[in-house]
């Protein structure tokens, strides 16, 4: 993967973790309430892993992430010695689940109209073949 990675630029230089992501998950929502980008804290948190070798699954580590896009480290760092957020997080994974995700990336492509056609899905990271597909069955309603 490390190898695939650096041909892709993403290098991997120092992972060292797998960790649950639990609390990451809470970041993200926790961070988005408060205008965060989910695209930036995400950024942040998967150079925190695979870049940096942090565990992120540290508060401490989380807290100073957290910082690091602008939000106030100690109210973090209370948010995830908290329970507040965990069941919404285990709830977007259940309904993930029902949809058939089991690993990211997962795409879910539908209409901006809520047309009547079924969304379509693309697992893993797909091509821009797979998106331009996806966009054209949309747009013409098959």
């Amino acid at each position: 993967m490390k190898e695939r990675g650096r041909a892709l630029g993403a290098p991997f230089e120092n992972w060292k973790w797998w960790p649950a992501t639990m609390q990451c998950h809470r970041l993200i929502a926790f961070a988005e309430e408060r205008g965060v980008s989910t695209v930036d804290s995400n950024t942040a948190l998967f150079k925190a892993l695979y870049e940096e070798g942090k565990n992120v699954s540290s508060h401490q580590v989380l807290g100073d992430i957290a910082q690091s896009f602008g939000l106030d480290k100690e109210q973090a760092m209370a948010f995830l010695a908290s329970s507040e957020g965990e069941r919404q997080v285990v709830q977007q994974i259940d309904q993930g689940r029902a949809m058939g995700i089991q690993g990211v990336p997962f795409f879910v492509v539908s209409s901006a109209d809520g047309g009547s056609g079924q969304p379509e899905v693309i697992r893993g990271a797909g091509s821009s073949r797979s998106f331009t597909a996806a966009f054209n069955k949309l747009s013409s309603g098959v």
